[in-house]
């Protein structure tokens, strides 16, 4: 079993959105995105209900690889080769993010949804 919570999370996805600057100068940064294992073949954004996560949307705009968001008390579950969302709270949501035709798509995902 892998789990992860925010960077925990992002580590095994092909890269995911981070805060990670703010640790090194919290006056003045910006998302970034970091690299993960490539483990899942996807990027992600956890904490996407948080301020500031719209860059996601902006990040995901130019990739060929799907965009995974989580809002907090969501979690994408892996078994036998399949992906699906669980949520903790039924008000939190999780989204797919893909580009078709040169536009970004978002997919809100229901719980127990297969993605990927």
């Amino acid at each position: 079993m892998l789990s992860g919570l925010s960077a925990g999370a992002i580590c095994w996805f092909v890269f995911g959105h981070s805060d990670s600057d703010w640790f090194i100068n919290p006056e003045q940064w910006d998302y970034v995105r970091a690299y993960g294992l490539g483990l899942i073949p996807a990027a992600h954004c956890p904490h996407y209900n948080e301020e500031g996560r719209e860059s996601f949307d902006e990040m995901m705009r130019n990739e060929t690889i799907p965009g995974i968001a989580l809002e907090d008390r969501t979690s994408l579950v892996e078994t036998d080769g399949r992906y699906r969302i669980l949520n903790e709270d039924r008000g939190r949501k999780a989204y797919l993010l893909k580009v078709s035709d040169n536009k970004l798509i978002k997919i809100e995902l229901e719980e127990g949804e297969f993605v990927l």
